[in-house]
């Protein structure tokens, strides 16, 4: 066969005496791909061209009605899946670049314009998941090489290793999956499995295809946003035998699917008649499933439907009732709780209960309940009505709370291992932190609180404590429960977890803080208990910076700690006398001496409410900062610099102000210096892996307040006498005791200029007035700046005189040496 190539073929293809003779076209190409010609061991990079003519030509007769190209054309591209050779280096990086343009020349066979031809569609198919496998092999060991690992190090972790390699492909692809994101073969398979949902042989050939294609993250997206979504919920669904491997296949294609593209490609199944046909399949395998592969399959649709349930858009379709008088949301609640309640009847563990079970007790029976709730709390999470009221009305909340109630110790709970129990009561926990809110009432009716509070107490370990805090955290916003838990005896149990620094979290004695805080929140009887019980004392104890080595978020806890002063100390006044009386203002200026920027707002404002007491004057009259020895009303003063300094406010170097019409720089337009140091700390900060986005935004919010406003309160309510102060502290003083009147006279100011900017006229009278007002605003900034003058001038006075004096001293002392 020395005389067969590929020239020859395209010459016999083409030319006017031969190119009707397919018979012998047929034969020519079988005689190319045979294992006797020189093209055995494949095509050679520089053959592509010629490859892709042969394909055209063969194609193109094929749809003129040439049937017997079609075992040839088949023959031509399994011969194409053998990797292409190089004669030279350099081949593959000239020829590299035109594997998109081969790939596409099969895009037509995949969508032709004509009936598709059936073992065409296999051919390509496969062809297409064979070439989307190639070079992974290569890819791993390059990644290896490039990990350097050792061969026996690599034998040891090869799990993480394989899961490594699988990520690189994810990432970086290879060649061969790159050619085929820029064709476009995803279109066309996407196309095909649409026409043959129910052809099982052409549906697991091009969903192997697209399962080998979804290994490249940029490939899967783009199969996403086609719509295959929707097809391969349909091939699953129609499928006559739910084991067969196509099923899994599918499921497999759809978790690539959307682990790349997300909640765009879950939109796409967002539509009743898919939600119906999930329904009866996941029905179909329940009945029908015995085996571990079935209650595994029965698994995976129940994270399919937990997923589609993400969408809002579905929520509805779970509750329609024209397929069948129960509702979707309906069985899913009566598979979540049957066991439970039905089990429950039995009593005691000593008793063996009539009824039976409906799922069993291994790990895929666990996965199921988890994912049962879930599916059902995010179906109410959008609050429909209609969807609240069957849960109300069901027996989902009684068997969450089956879970949490120590005093049930039933057949139900005691069929399961200890670490399988902890792993539902966790996710009982978690499901009611975020459905409670929806329906309080409902979760009271059931003692939902006399459930928590006690769980809280019955285990000792951190991980189911710190869930029934955050579930707690929740429960204790509602007014109706503030009562109720603290008769529960929480208030004890959370003043255990406060005091034990060294056997809870951080986080854990925050949310005991935040449990305090909501609980006492414009309840008088919640306030005298936390009195009566010795809270004041630990809340003022905790009023201090934290060490650097505790772990966990300080910042976040003493937030918790100062909002608990203010909701449950600072609005009760015997509460608030007793923390004057502990030295609580003490505690709280030292605080306010070293403590951040976040937390200065907060303490502020509980400094102001606690001076509105006399007795407290005295305590901030006597404190000094063990830093500086600065008095109370020279680190407010200090505080009132900062953020002068963060607003833009422009001093000369006297220490006098500049600009009298804007003598608080209160305006957007002065004000841009304050922004843009604002801006700037948010973007080193975003460079900062430590710093938190929820750091990032309390700082944010807190720059928004001008605190010269809480710091004028404070030091009018204090009667600060100037005679403590230093010069400059005196010349800032002045500013501070006419802040309100200049905060007035800026207000003035911009609505003046914002009827201008908006071409308004006002009458004259009301034009006068608002001239008087300017003016007088102006006097007063005036007036201020004379007297800071003054204080400058004679503070320089007192020391040009001191430096005379000094001199004078000298000059003495060096006179009577001389007569000595």
């Amino acid at each position: 066969m020395s005389n067969v190539s590929l020239e020859k073929a395209i010459e016999l293809m083409t030319s006017r005496h031969t190119s009707q003779l397919k018979d012998r076209h047929a034969a020519m190409v079988r005689r190319i791909c045979s294992t006797k010609s020189q093209y055995a061991e494949g095509f050679y990079y520089k053959d592509l061209d010629k490859v892709i003519e042969i394909i055209k030509l063969l194609n193109k007769g094929i749809e003129e009605g040439s049937k017997e190209l079609v075992e040839p054309l088949c023959r031509l591209i399994n011969h194409c899946k053998i990797q292409f050779r190089k004669e030279q280096m350099s081949d593959e990086t000239l020829y590299v670049p035109k594997l998109p343009e081969f790939l596409n020349v099969l895009y037509p066979i995949l969508k032709p314009e004509r009936e598709p031809i059936k073992e065409l569609l296999l051919c390509v198919c496969s062809f297409i998941t064979d070439f989307a496998k190639k070079d992974i092999a290569t890819t791993a060991e390059k990644n290896a090489a490039e990990s350097s690992l050792s061969k026996s190090k690599r034998s040891k972790s090869l799990d993480n290793w394989e899961t490594n390699v699988l990520a690189v492909i994810k990432t970086n692809g290879t060649k061969y999956l790159k050619a085929i994101a820029a064709t476009e073969l995803p279109e066309g398979l996407v196309h095909i499995l649409a026409d043959n949902v129910t052809e099982n042989e052409i549906a697991a050939q091009t969903v192997s295809a697209m399962l080998a294609l979804s290994m490249y993250a940029p490939l899967a997206s783009k199969i996403g946003e086609l719509g295959v979504l929707k097809d391969l919920v349909v091939v699953i669904c129609n499928h006559p035998n739910f084991r067969d491997p196509l099923v899994n296949l599918c499921i497999e294609c759809i978790w690539n699917i959307l682990e790349q593209s997300g909640d765009e490609c879950i939109e796409t199944l967002a539509r009743e008649e898919l939600i119906i046909s999930l329904r009866w399949c996941l029905q179909r395998v329940i009945k029908e499933g015995y085996k571990l592969t079935d209650r595994k399959l029965r698994n995976e649709l129940m994270i399919l439907i937990s997923a589609v349930v993400a969408c809002p858009e579905t929520h509805a379709f779970f509750l329609s009732r024209e397929e069948s008088p129960e509702c979707f949301l309906e069985e899913l609640i009566k598979f979540s709780s049957y066991d439970e309640l039905n089990l429950a009847v039995a009593g005691t563990t000593s008793t063996i209960s009539a009824n039976k079970a409906m799922w069993g007790v291994e790990p895929e029976d666990l996965e199921l309940k988890k994912l049962l709730w879930t599916c059902t709390s995010r179906i109410i999470s959008s609050k429909l009505d209609a969807a609240i009221e069957v849960v109300v009305n069901s027996d989902f909340l009684p068997a969450l709370l089956l879970y949490l109630d120590p005093s049930q110790k039933n057949q139900a709970i005691s069929r399961w291992q200890q670490p399988q129990l902890k792993e539902i009561q966790m996710h009982a926990l978690n499901t009611i932190f975020h459905i409670l809110p929806i329906f309080p009432e409902h979760f009271q009716q059931q003692n939902g609180n006399y459930c928590l509070v006690h769980f809280l107490s019955s285990y000792s370990d951190n991980e189911r404590k710190l869930a029934t805090l955050k579930a707690l955290e929740v429960a204790s916003q509602f007014q109706e429960f503030k009562t109720e838990l603290a008769e529960e005896g929480l208030f004890d149990t959370l003043l255990d977890i406060v005091q034990s620094e060294a056997d809870y979290p951080l986080f854990a004695r925050e949310l005991a803080l935040s449990i305090i805080s909501n609980a006492c929140k414009n309840c008088r009887e919640n306030q005298k208990e936390i009195r009566r019980k010795g809270w004041i004392e630990l809340i003022k104890a905790n009023i201090k910076p934290m060490p650097p080595i505790v772990t966990g978020e300080p910042d976040q806890f003493l937030l918790a700690v100062l909002d608990c002063l203010w909701h449950a100390i600072l609005q009760n006044k015997r509460s608030t006398l007793h923390f004057i009386d502990i030295e609580g203002i003490t505690a709280l200026l030292d605080y306010l001496d070293e403590c951040l920027e976040v937390h200065r707002r907060i303490a502020i404002s509980c400094l102001c409410h606690l001076l509105k007491i006399s007795r407290a004057k005295a305590a901030f009259s006597s404190w000094n900062s063990k830093k500086n020895m600065a008095n109370a009303s020279q680190l407010l003063i200090r505080i009132y610099e900062e953020e002068e300094k963060r607003l833009g406010v422009a001093y000369d170097v006297d220490g006098v102000l500049k600009d009298p019409r804007r003598p608080l720089a209160y305006s957007q337009s002065n004000n841009t210096k304050g922004f843009e140091t604002l801006k700037e700390t948010l973007e080193a900060a975003d460079q900062q892996s430590e710093v938190s986005i929820l750091r990032k935004k309390q700082l944010e919010f807190a720059r928004k307040r001008d605190l010269r406003a809480s710091i004028f309160c404070c030091l009018s309510l204090a009667d600060v006498n100037s005679v403590d102060l230093l010069p400059k502290e005196k010349q800032k003083l002045e500013v501070i005791r006419m802040y309100p009147d200049f905060r007035k006279g800026e207000l003035f100011l911009d609505i003046k200029n914002e009827l201008e900017t908006l071409g308004i006229r006002p009458t004259q009278d009301d034009g006068i007035w608002l001239n008087q007002c300017l003016d007088e605003a102006y006097e007063q900034a005036t007036n201020t700046i004379k007297n800071q003058s003054m204080i400058a001038k004679q503070h320089k006075n007192e020391e040009e005189q001191s430096l005379v004096e000094f001199y004078k001293t000298i000059m003495r002392s060096g006179a009577v040496g001389a007569k000595s």
